[in-house]
């Protein structure tokens, strides 16, 4: 997928995750999220490297809020973030700023992961987003 193909969606659970988390193909998201040691990836293709505005779209109850997590490119800098109250298991959050990264062109793996789970599940996570918003060399 490319990035400017529109949000990263239903990534791909790694290893660890495959056990664990799912897709919920009826809600189109990865859900069932109950371990902190499992993440999601998504492979992508970035057709200009420089600073990425990066976005996050999901759903959690207030009993399993507040769990952390980070997202970030393989063996680079993270982002990191606190899960908020959506409402409900199936009420998806607006696409929430979580910062700017900077990636390189050409092929590369995004990967959110949980630092801890502090209620019933992580988040029912809709997709990532990344936009590009300047050049590498500002």
């Amino acid at each position: 997928m490319a990035v400017s193909d529109g949000p990263l969606s239903r990534g791909r659970a790694d290893e660890h995750a495959a056990r664990h988390a799912g897709a919920d193909v009826q809600q189109a998201v990865v859900g069932n999220w109950t371990e902190a040691a499992d993440s999601v990836t998504w492979d992508v293709v970035v057709p200009e490297g420089g600073w990425y505005a990066v976005e996050i779209r999901y759903a959690c109850p207030e009993e399993s809020a507040g769990s952390a997590y980070r997202v970030g490119m393989q063996a680079a800098d993270e982002l990191q973030a606190v899960v908020w109250n959506t409402g409900a298991w199936a009420s998806l959050s607006p696409w929430l700023a979580l910062g700017r990264l900077h990636i390189a062109a050409g092929h590369a793996t995004v990967r959110l992961r949980a630092q801890t789970n502090v209620g019933h599940a992580v988040m029912n996570v809709a997709g990532i987003r990344l936009t590009r918003v300047a050049p590498s060399n500002r």
